[in-house]
């Protein structure tokens, strides 16, 4: 079943469960579905701080790399015998870099634009595609169950924190077990991923073999080589965007290091009533202030002419003495900025391989247009939920009053049960339904609700990783050429090892912070 159809059965499903009133307190129209998938992709995806356009500078990036045709060649240069007999730490290698970056990073969906540059060296060692699936998206997932990630967890607990009032959670709060749950998955993963390479290398090396001529680039005698020297600028290049937008997204790392642009002056901010103040909203024609326009009042307050009631004036708040920087500050970046670090990248490298900047651009929109699609289906169940308001209704099931009367054992075992359950349809509503029962966790105990957020992450990406309505999955096993019956029959065992070793780690949480 195509992932787009399923995702209109969640649409639907969640539209009929809002003429429920015992779940929701609006009910919403079949034919609203198509306004709040509108709403969707405005508020999650085209707008600056959304990952649509990211997705598509990353993709730009990827294929302008892949089609310089540099990994290719090293790949079916290099000694494939030395390859082969190397396998083993290729695949550990491969899959705790994807693991790494995933828990550290929040990296997800970027891992779908890199199987194709690995996936030719996987033929070349006897390996299939799935291999490089598991070990890219599989890692991913082992990383991101836990993500230890202190700049992520900011973002979360500071959520926690303003819903609650009453805790003060910080990024590092409660890394340990973090570190602990990464290293308990990422092992998993890593062998289960040398068992399955293995089996397949194993049973069908010379099967592979006979496919490698399919993936080695066609070599043309009137093709221009590219020297030696360009080829290393390229692969320079490359990897300075990518580090550059790692190094960039660490705030631990770079808050201490210079802006990329002119520092902030002395700010002195007042309220004016001005007419300048009340129709301009940008800086004062090259007069140093800032005005920031933050509502209005009545004009008879300070005006005693009689023509004025009744009227409005403007109010704005001045910022003088600020010097504009047209970048953000090392390590305070947001999408747009990632962006054009990897445009700039990819132009460079078309530029330097002579490739068409066009068609690399095209590749990559065409390529990640069923991704964003994806994620808007994904997130419109969640935004019908939100709006007819289901949300709010559901966290009375999640925390019934059972629950709470046995909280010191029941609690993070209900947490979690019932993420498995609400994000295996609708996956992106679980930060929200969380927030919303924060202060419920909070009121058994702070450390019930400090665990009860890792557990909920944990469920979330855990369902998410098998979840047919995950468009990011459907979509990684469509590059692989592997349906999700194919999937799951090569997955179920290593899914469910999986599951029972969180359900461990939340047994562990329930006794030991209760």
């Amino acid at each position: 079943m195509h992932p787009y159809l399923i995702s209109l059965i969640a649409m639907l499903g969640t539209t009929i469960l809002t003429w429920f009133p015992a779940l929701a307190t609006k009910k919403i129209g079949i034919f609203d579905i198509i306004p709040s998938i509108f709403k969707t992709a405005q508020d999650r995806i085209f707008n600056l701080q959304g990952n649509g356009l990211s997705i598509v500078a990353f993709a730009f990036l990827i294929y302008a790399f892949l089609n310089s045709k540099i990994l290719q060649n090293f790949f079916a240069s290099g000694d494939q015998e030395k390859w082969k007999k190397n396998r083993k730490w290729v695949i550990v290698g491969l899959t705790i870099f994807a693991s790494t970056l995933s828990t550290f990073l929040w990296w997800y969906d970027e891992y779908i634009l890199f199987f194709p540059l690995v996936i030719p060296l996987f033929l070349n060692i006897g390996l299939d595609k799935f291999s490089s699936f598991i070990c890219l998206f599989g890692g991913a997932s082992a990383g991101i169950l836990s993500a230890v990630s202190p700049e992520i967890w900011t973002g979360i607990f500071n959520q926690i924190n303003v819903t609650t009032g009453k805790t003060n959670f910080t990024g590092t709060s409660g890394i340990s077990f973090r570190l602990a749950s990464w290293l308990i998955f990422t092992i998993i993963f890593v062998l289960f991923n040398i068992l399955y390479c293995n089996k397949i290398y194993y049973k069908s090396s010379s099967l592979s073999q006979k496919k490698i001529p399919e993936t080695l680039p066609v070599k043309k005698e009137n093709e221009k080589k590219l020297s030696r020297g360009v080829k290393w600028l390229i692969g320079l290049v490359f990897g300075f965007s990518i580090l550059i937008t790692i190094l960039g997204a660490i705030g631990w790392f770079a808050s201490d290091k210079t802006p990329w642009g002119k520092r902030e002056g002395i700010s002195n901010d007042y309220l004016t009533s001005s007419y300048k103040g009340g129709i301009m909203g940008k800086r004062g024609g090259g007069t140093g202030e800032d005005y920031k326009k933050i509502g209005t009042m009545p004009k008879n307050i300070i005006s005693d002419d009689p023509k004025d009631k009744g009227k409005q004036q403007h109010m704005a708040t001045v910022e003088t003495n600020k010097t504009e920087r047209f970048w953000p500050k090392f390590g305070e970046w947001g999408h747009l900025q990632t962006c054009v670090i990897f445009v700039i990248g990819a132009v460079i490298i078309c530029l330097l391989s002579r490739q068409g900047i066009a068609n690399n651009l095209i590749t990559g929109f065409q390529k990640t247009v069923p991704i964003i699609l994806g994620y808007i289906f994904m997130a419109t169940s969640a935004t019908i939920a939100q709006e007819s308001g289901m949300s709010n209704k559901l966290k009375d099931y999640i925390l019934s009053e059972k629950v709470t009367k046995h909280a010191s054992i029941f609690a993070l075992f209900s947490i979690f049960f019932s993420f498995l359950v609400i994000c295996f349809f609708v996956e992106s509503l679980a930060s929200t339904l969380f927030f919303s029962i924060s202060p419920a966790l909070f009121a058994i105990s702070p450390n019930t609700l400090l665990y009860g957020a890792m557990i909920m992450i944990l469920a979330r990406f855990l369902v998410a990783s098998v979840s047919p309505t995950n468009a990011i999955l459907m979509s990684a096993l469509k590059e692989v050429g592997t349906s999700y019956k194919e999937y799951v029959k090569k997955t179920w065992v290593l899914w469910l090892i999986v599951f029972l070793v969180a359900l461990g780690l939340v047994g562990y949480c329930a006794f030991r912070y209760r």
